[in-house]
Parts: C-alpha cells; structure tokens; sequence
C-alpha cells in the first residue's frame, strides 16, 4: 500500500523556506519526513484527491529532530494527497 504526496507551500512564506522544504520518500507507505529550515509554527494541511481536507496540524517544536520531522500517515487509505505547509 502507498501513498503519494504532493507537497504545496503558502505562496505568502518567504522565498527562504519555499526553497528549503524537503519530502521524502514519497511515494510512501505512510511515514514521510519534511526536511527544511524554520519548520517550527507551520501549520500542515493534508486534501484527499478530491479536495477533501482529512488532517490538519501544527507539530509541536518537541517534533523537530535537525531541521527534520517525520509524520505519520499510515492511517490514510492508499491514494494521492496533497500536503500544505504555511504559517498561516
């Protein structure tokens, strides 16, 4: 079972973290990890293939390993997603 993300910033956060965020591995088979600088306070959004928002959250700054968090999605049906990142 995989799941495939596709990941989406706020077009209003700075060209610094635009350019900084990584997803990996993707597709996954439901534990994916965003690499990136000043991950701290952003708020994550996940859409179905519909448009369907299923998760919303803000990880917590204990989350944080590095510049790295991993994310826990294995309890998403397989399918495409889209997650969104931004403070706001």
């Amino acid at each position: 079972v995989t799941t495939d993300f596709e990941l989406v910033l706020n077009t209003n956060e700075p060209p610094a973290l635009v350019d900084n965020v990584t997803l990996f591995p993707n597709p996954s088979s439901g534990i994916i990890n965003l690499q990136g600088e000043n991950l701290q306070r952003q708020n994550l959004r996940v859409f179905d293939a519909s448009g369907k928002q299923v998760l919303q959250m803000t990880p917590s700054a204990d989350a944080f390993n590095g510049g790295k968090i991993e994310l826990n999605f294995a309890f998403l049906a397989a399918g495409n997603y889209t997650l969104v990142m931004g403070s706001g």
